[in-house]
C-alpha cells in the first residue's frame, strides 16, 4: 500500500481517542500531515473540540522508499530492501521516483521549523515519530 494511505491499525485508533482525551481543549489551530494515518490520528480530537485540522505538507512522513518498488512484496521480501537502505546511511539516496531522499526530508522539517516562530501559542500538530525525532 502507498505510505500515505495507510490507514491506522485498531490500536491506533484507540489511541488516537486517549491522546484527544489529554489535548488543550480549546486549541488555536489544528495542523495535520496530509497522510491517511495522521488525519486519523487528529480526528478524534477535532471532534471534540469542534475544530477542522488544517493540512500542512510540510508535517509529511518521510518516504524512504517508493510504493512502487515494493509493489506486490510481503514484508519479508521488503525488510531487506529497507534495512539496505537505512544502513547505507547515505542522505542523497533517493529510492524511487515517488521516495525523498533524507535531505529532502530534513529540508522540509527545516523549512516548518522556521513557520514554527509564528504559529499561535496552543497550536496542537498531528505528524508521524520519525518527523518529531529529528533534531529541532
Amino acid at each position: 500500500m502507498e505510505h500515505a494511505l495507510i490507514p491506522l491499525s485498531p490500536r491506533g485508533l484507540a489511541q488516537a481517542a486517549c491522546v484527544a482525551e489529554l489535548l488543550p481543549a480549546e486549541p488555536a489551530l489544528v495542523l495535520v500531515s496530509p497522510y491517511v494515518r495522521a488525519r486519523d490520528t487528529a480526528r478524534p480530537y477535532c471532534l471534540r473540540v469542534g475544530r477542522e485540522a488544517e493540512v500542512h505538507p510540510l508535517l509529511q512522513e518521510f518516504s524512504a522508499l517508493d510504493p512502487e518498488l515494493l509493489h506486490g512484496m510481503t514484508g519479508e521480501q521488503r525488510r531487506p530492501i529497507a534495512d539496505a537502505h537505512w544502513q547505507a546511511a547515505d542522505p542523497t539516496v533517493r529510492m524511487g521516483a515517488h521516495a525523498d531522499t533524507f535531505l529532502e526530508f530534513d529540508a522540509r522539517v527545516g523549512a516548518f521549523m522556521l513557520e514554527l516562530p509564528g504559529l499561535p501559542d496552543n497550536s496542537i500538530l498531528f505528524g508521524h515519530g520519525i518527523w518529531f525525532a529529528l533534531p529541532w
